[in-house]
């Protein structure tokens, strides 16, 4: 059998890993000039300094175990480490730290029967469900059990840097699958996972175990339209040429599914993201690599991934991402010239340290996509896609995937590729 695969981000090339390792004939088309989707990264060659950085911030979890797995299948699991991530918040023209029990016990933005109550809110979260929590509002929720002071000062700005205008659409599930993935903690912090290298291993182990066994990885050759001959795929169509396959695998948006296949996609709430990475001469953060923000800003965190892992890394340059999203593509983040963004960010980033200087910055790179995620608003669960569709041969899978419910991650999309590819042969 061929399978023609539509995406070459994680899940399109976990799905080819596995049906070439069943040794079948695998073809994956990527729009763009090279694979690896939202976990691709910048070639970053300055003088003596050359490495890879992810284009999008990311780590991952203890929990995470198909990812994990995945690692140590193709022989990478020397790579991953494990270290403590410390997080902080700027409230006011201040940063308050809030990686240790102690330090948010002093948070000042909460009183001490706040504080009780977001801890039962936490606790909450370990009970039950999710998809019970599908058809409520996280808003009501949390009011209902941190009260409306926790959600006015501590949940609220996270959920407008998330969501924006629809934060308030925003379920219970989402909320509190997020509290769940973040859970593994100790007195010390957070403990995240990331690869020494950079996740460019991962995609780079992925595509050359592809190609290795035969396949074939077109970059650079959007598909234009799946080709369905009496209720069944008969191959693709792209900007180059036809295709003729006996299966087909799409891995993009519901949007672009829709676009080229004209499958009703249960108008599945996507939102987009606007990433900004600056290379520093100097450390910004004091410390801190995940920094929340509740002023009303162009953005809603910084994260210094310099402060997670070591500058040495990096040559000894200190690495920043400014990370925000967008709801529609009306949004200046989406529409304005790249340097435009940059200024803007530029700007929010002294609002909150004073002593930034254009001139701290060694360089900057920026990436944007309209196609960042779902939105998981209320009854989001009967949207969910199934990975078989009602035409024969066709299957689906991505963030739209139950994998990827109700939060996505890297690992969601591992399981959503792979059990896309056991489908056919069940």
């Amino acid at each position: 059998m061929r399978f023609g695969i539509i995406g070459g981000g994680v899940t399109g090339l976990v799905a080819g890993y596995y049906l070439s390792k069943r040794g079948y004939d695998v073809t994956i088309f990527e729009a763009e000039d090279e694979v690896g989707g939202l976990l691709g990264s910048y070639h970053i060659n300055r003088g003596d300094k050359t490495y890879h950085i992810e284009r999008f911030y990311h780590h991952i979890f203890r929990g995470d175990a198909e990812l994990i797995e995945l690692i140590e299948e193709l022989g990478l699991s020397g790579s991953l480490e494990w270290r403590k991530g410390s997080t902080g918040y700027h409230v006011n023209g201040e940063i308050y730290p809030l990686t240790t029990p102690g330090e948010i016990l002093r948070f000042p933005h909460l009183t001490l029967l706040d504080k009780i109550r977001l801890a039962a809110l936490v606790l909450r979260s370990k009970i039950g469900s999710f998809e019970d929590l599908d058809n409520k509002r996280a808003r009501d929720l949390i009011e209902r059990i941190g009260g409306k002071g926790v959600h006015r000062n501590f949940f609220e700005p996270l959920l407008r840097s998330k969501f924006g205008d629809e934060r308030d659409e925003v379920s219970a599930a989402w909320l509190f699958g997020r509290i769940s993935i973040r859970s593994d903690r100790s007195i010390e912090g957070e403990h995240l996972g990331y690869m020494r290298g950079g996740f460019q291993l991962l995609v780079d182990a992925l595509k050359e175990h592809i190609l290795d066994q035969g396949g074939v990885i077109h970059t650079g050759e959007p598909v234009t339209q799946i080709l369905i001959e009496n209720g069944r795929v008969s191959g693709i169509e792209s900007t180059k040429e036809t295709y003729h396959f006996d299966n087909v695998i799409s891995t993009v948006s519901p949007d672009a599914l829709n676009r080229i296949s004209g499958i009703d996609c249960r108008d599945v709430p996507y939102q987009g993201a606007c990433c900004a990475l600056f290379g520093l001469r100097r450390s910004l953060m004091d410390g801190i690599y995940w920094l929340n923000i509740a002023e009303d800003l162009p953005f809603g965190a910084l994260i210094e991934h310099t402060n997670f892992v070591p500058s040495r890394w990096y040559g000894g340059e200190n690495l920043l991402y400014v990370a925000s999203y967008f709801q529609n593509i009306e949004d200046p983040r989406w529409k304005l010239d790249e340097k435009d963004v940059i200024g803007v960010f530029i700007r929010g980033i002294k609002k909150l340290f004073p002593d930034f200087d254009e001139g701290d910055v060694n360089w900057w790179q920026l990436t944007r996509t309209p196609d960042a995620g779902p939105i998981y608003k209320v009854g989001f669960k009967d949207l969910i896609l199934p990975y078989r569709t009602e035409i024969d041969g066709l299957c689906i899978a991505g963030m739209f995937s139950r994998a990827n419910y109700p939060e996505r991650s890297i690992n969601g999309s591992v399981i959503a590729g792979k059990s896309c590819v056991d489908l056919f042969f069940s």
